[in-house]
């Protein structure tokens, strides 16, 4: 059985078991696993029933995942200027004026020749 057969299968039993008003979006492979992308994510957090149905058919693991265009875009939660931009002052120094916390969060210790 090629993978193409096993994807076709898949998608032909997604289609019996998932009602009808569920949009499911695409039916691909992540390594051995059979991942389905939905419009309605809900529908299926509201039934376990519909994955193990799926995987028990198929006989292959099963992940359910919202459709991309329904994620929020990175550029919406990236800020206009990165923290770090305000800590860097000319040629990529640190500026004394702001300067960089340790990687514990611990404020930098003054040396003795400030």
């Amino acid at each position: 059985m090629t993978i193409e057969d096993i994807l076709n299968d898949a998608r032909s039993v997604v289609k019996k078991v998932v009602p009808d008003h569920v949009e499911i979006t695409q039916v691909d492979f992540e390594g051995p696993t059979i991942v389905i992308y939905t419009k309605n994510m809900e529908v299926f957090a509201e039934s376990n029933d519909l994955v193990r149905q799926i995987a028990q058919q198929l006989r292959r693991r099963i992940v359910v995942r919202p459709d991309p265009s329904l994620l929020a875009s990175q550029e919406r939660f990236r800020p206009e200027r990165d923290q770090e931009e305000d800590r860097v002052g000319p040629e990529g120094r640190e500026d004394p004026a702001h300067p960089v916390e340790d990687r514990r969060g611990d404020p930098p210790v003054p040396s003795d020749d400030q």
